[in-house]
C-alpha cells in the first residue's frame, strides 16, 4: 500500500498537469483576445465561478468527510448517487439564475457585450458541476491514480472546445458554444463511469442520509462560498470601479501561481479522511503529527518559491502574458505574499473535526474585513488597494483558524504549530534571496539572466536546508523515488 506521502504525490502531479494544461490554454488565449476581450472572456468566468462557489453547498467536500466513515457500499454508493444528482439540480438552477440575470450582469460590470456571452455560456453549469463529485470520489476510494488522471481529462475538455475554435477565428460566442457540447458528452461518460464503480452494489435514496450529509455540507459549503468571495471581491470591486481592460490588467496579477494551490488541496485531500478517523478516535496527538508532516513538506516546496517568484515577478508576468501586462507585477507581488499561508489549508483542519460552522463564521468575518479594506483602499491606493485588503483579511482568518484548531485539539497556539521549522525555512529561503539578487543586475538577455537565477538560488537553498538538517536523508530518498516515476507503477 502507498504511503501518504505517495498518494499525494501521485494527486499534485495529476493537477501540475491539469494547471499546466490551462496555464498553457490561458496564455495562448490571452494572445488572441484584446484586452477588452479578454476582460469580458473573464468576467463570464467571475460570475461562474461565483455562483457556483454560493450554491455548491460544500457537497464535493462532504464526499470525503461521509466516505471514509460510511458502513457499507450500498451507503457509500448513496451518499455518490445523492451528491450527483443534488449537484445536477444547482446546475440547473444556475443555468437558469445565469441566463435570466445576464443583463443586470452586464449593467453591473460596465460591459454592454457581456449578456450575450453569459446566455450561451449558461447551459454550463448543468453539465459541468454534478461531475466535480468524481475525483473526490476516487480520492476516497483509494483511486489515486484515476483522480490525477480525472482531473487532466476535465482540464482538457474543458479547455480545447474554448481554445481550437479562438485559434480557428471563431469569436468567443462560437467557443461557449462548443465547450458546451463537449460539456455534455463528458458528463454522459462519467455518469456511467460512477456507475461502473459501484455496479455490485444496489443504491437507495434515504432522507435521513441526505438530511445529515446536508447538515455537514452546508455550513462547509458556505464557508467554501464565503472564501472564495472574499478571494474574489476584489474583483468584483475592480469590475464596479474601473473598465473591462483595467480589469483584464488587475486579474492577470491577482491570481496565485497554479502549484501554489494544488499543492496543499493535493495534501488536505489525502490526509483528510485520515484525519476524520483520528479526531473521532480522539487521538490528537496523531492528527497533529500527521498534519505538521505535511505542513513540513509543503512548505519546503512554497517558501522557497515565493522569494523566488518575487525576485522574478516582472519577468514571469512578461513572459507569461506579454509586454502589454506588465502593469500586472505589482499586483503580482502583493499576491505572492499569500504564499506562507498556503502550507496547509487551515479550514480542512477544523472540517476534518467536524466543525463547518466554526469555518463558516471565521471565512464570514474575513470576507466582511476584505469589503471593507478594500473600498476604503482603493481610494487611496488605487489599484493596489483591493488586492492588499485581500491578503490582510486572508492572514487575519489564518490566525484565528490557528487559535480555533488549538483549543478543539485541546493543544496551544505554540505546539499546534510548527512555528520554528518554518521559521528557519522562511530565514534560509530570504537569505538564499539575498545572495542571488545581485545577479539579476547583470546586463544580458533577461531570460538567461532569469536561468542563472532560478538554478544558483535553488542550489544555495537546497544546500542551507540540508546543511542545516531541515531537509534529511528520508525526503532525498523520497526525491529520488518520484524522479525514477515509480511511484506510477
Amino acid at each position: 500500500m502507498k504511503s501518504l506521502s505517495d498518494k499525494a504525490g501521485i494527486i499534485i502531479v495529476g493537477r501540475f498537469i491539469r494547471a499546466f494544461i490551462k496555464l498553457s490554454i490561458a496564455l495562448v488565449i490571452i494572445r488572441i483576445l484584446s484586452k477588452l476581450n479578454y476582460g469580458s472572456y473573464r468576467q463570464v468566468f467571475l460570475t461562474y465561478e461565483l455562483l457556483s462557489a454560493i450554491f455548491l453547498l460544500g457537497i464535493p467536500t462532504s464526499i470525503f468527510y461521509f466516505l471514509p466513515s460510511s458502513s457499507s457500499e450500498s451507503e457509500r454508493r448513496s451518499i455518490t448517487l445523492q451528491s450527483g444528482l443534488f449537484l445536477l439540480g444547482i446546475g440547473l438552477f444556475l443555468t437558469l439564475l445565469i441566463y435570466t440575470s445576464a443583463p443586470l450582469v452586464s449593467e453591473y460590470f460596465n460591459n454592454p457585450g457581456l449578456s450575450h456571452l453569459l446566455r450561451t455560456f449558461s447551459l454550463l453549469p448543468a453539465l459541468d458541476l454534478p461531475i466535480s463529485i468524481l475525483p473526490p470520489v476516487l480520492i476516497t476510494l483509494d483511486k489515486h491514480k484515476h483522480a490525477a488522471l480525472a482531473n487532466i481529462i476535465f482540464s482538457l475538455t474543458f479547455g480545447l472546445p474554448i481554445l481550437i475554435p479562438l485559434i480557428l477565428g471563431y469569436s468567443i460566442t462560437y467557443a461557449f458554444t462548443a465547450l458546451t457540447i463537449i460539456a455534455a458528452l463528458q458528463l454522459i461518460i462519467v455518469f456511467i463511469y460512477v456507475n461502473q464503480l459501484f455496479k455490485k452494489n444496489g443504491a437507495v435514496l434515504k432522507m435521513s442520509l441526505f438530511v445529515k450529509q446536508l447538515k455537514y455540507s452546508v455550513p462547509a459549503g458556505f464557508s467554501g462560498t464565503v472564501t472564495m468571495l472574499s478571494q474574489h471581491v476584489d474583483k468584483i470591486i475592480i469590475s464596479f470601479f474601473m473598465l473591462p481592460a483595467a480589469f483584464a490588467i488587475y486579474s492577470v496579477g491577482a491570481r496565485e501561481l497554479p502549484f501554489i494551490s494544488i499543492i496543499p488541496y493535493a495534501v488536505s485531500s489525502v490526509i483528510f479522511p485520515r484525519l476524520v478517523v483520528l479526531n473521532k478516535e480522539k487521538n490528537y496527538v496523531e492528527f497533529i503529527k500527521i498534519w505538521h508532516g505535511a505542513i513540513r513538506k509543503t512548505a519546503l516546496v512554497l517558501i522557497p518559491s515565493a522569494i523566488l517568484f518575487y525576485i522574478l515577478a516582472s519577468v514571469i508576468i512578461r513572459l507569461l502574458y506579454t509586454e502589454n501586462y506588465i502593469e500586472s507585477t505589482s499586483i503580482f507581488r502583493i499576491y505572492l505574499l499569500l504564499i506562507p499561508l498556503r502550507i496547509t489549508a487551515f479550514n480542512s483542519a477544523l472540517l476534518a473535526i467536524g466543525k463547518p460552522k466554526i469555518v463558516l463564521k471565521i471565512t464570514f468575518l474575513a470576507l466582511l474585513v476584505n469589503i471593507i479594506m478594500s473600498i476604503i483602499l482603493i481610494n487611496y491606493l488605487g489599484i493596489k488597494g483591493p488586492a492588499i485588503a485581500t491578503v490582510a483579511s486572508i492572514y487575519l482568518s489564518s490566525i484565528i483558524f490557528l487559535i480555533t484548531i488549538s483549543k478543539n485539539l485541546h493543544s496551544n497556539l505554540f505546539s499546534i504549530f510548527p512555528w520554528k521549522l518554518l521559521s528557519k525555512i522562511i530565514l534560509i529561503s530570504g537569505i538564499s534571496g539575498l545572495v542571488i539578487f545581485p545577479i539579476t543586475f547583470i546586463q544580458a538577455n533577461e531570460y538567461l539572466t532569469s536561468v542563472c537565477v532560478v538554478i544558483t538560488f535553488l542550489s544555495i537553498c537546497f544546500a542551507l536546508l540540508y546543511w542545516f538538517k531541515i531537509i534529511n536523508e528520508s525526503d532525498i530518498k523520497q526525491m529520488k523515488y518520484w524522479l525514477s516515476l515509480k511511484a506510477f507503477v
